[in-house]
């Protein structure tokens, strides 16, 4: 069986319109698993999985470290389509089977299973063990390994859809896509390949299993792709 994992997660129910405000606010179709809001300027307000669960009726599982820019971005731009959100008690797992039996939800993620539920699991692995995995997957996590930077520095591909229209802070990724280039990019790289000052930037450090050497998340050149794992 596989290990399963707590996410420092928030459950948010969206009622009314989500659709049209996923359309116009969020960076990702509303078909895909992963999305985010940005603001104008291309920059991470959170990242998220969503879920429809009904006609007009959506759940996103937000970091938690995100709660308070969420919330802020949610309720000024919520208006114009008048969609309506709230908190749900609910706790979420990360598994690589869905074995689970207390599933309320499960959303299918490129990493396992997100697994939804109110019921307290009490078999997970520890913290460590977590950053271990995400560290190993190369899953970086809001409040952890980026905050508030543009997102093409941390997701150029998954979280984004530059087919599906306009959207909030969309020209702007638009152009750092089609005419440049992201200057920097999170990455997961071998501590002892870095220079001083990256090393310093670090973030999830974990002990490679294989080969002992250390190695993290990091924020380099993106034409530094020898140093990419």
């Amino acid at each position: 069986m596989s290990q399963v994992y707590q996410l420092d997660t928030l459950v948010y129910l969206l009622e009314n319109n989500v659709k049209s405000f996923l359309k116009g606010m969020s960076t990702n179709t509303t078909e895909a698993v992963n999305n985010a809001f940005v603001d104008k300027n291309g920059r991470i307000v959170s990242t998220f999985q969503q879920l429809k669960i009904g006609s007009d009726r959506w759940i996103l599982c937000v970091p938690r470290s995100a709660e308070l820019n969420f919330d802020k971005h949610i309720e000024k731009y919520g208006r114009l389509t008048k969609t309506r959100y709230e908190k749900w008690p609910h706790r979420v797992y990360i598994s690589e089977n869905n074995s689970l039996t207390d599933a309320e939800y499960v959303i299918d993620t490129t990493w396992g299973k997100m697994i939804i539920t109110q019921k307290n699991i009490e078999k997970i692995a520890s913290a460590n063990a977590l950053m271990e995995w995400r560290v190993e997957k190369n899953i970086p996590w809001q409040g952890f390994d980026y905050k508030d930077q543009m997102l093409l520095n941390v997701y150029p591909e998954a979280y984004v859809s530059f087919e599906k229209g306009c959207f909030l802070g969309q020209e702007v990724l638009s152009r750092v896509k089609y005419k440049s280039a992201p200057p920097k990019k999170l990455v997961v790289a071998y501590q002892n390949d870095l220079e001083e000052k990256e090393q310093e930037r670090m973030t999830s450090i974990i002990m490679c299993p294989k080969n002992k050497k250390k190695k993290g998340f990091v924020f380099i050149i993106s034409s530094r792709e020898d140093l990419f794992l």
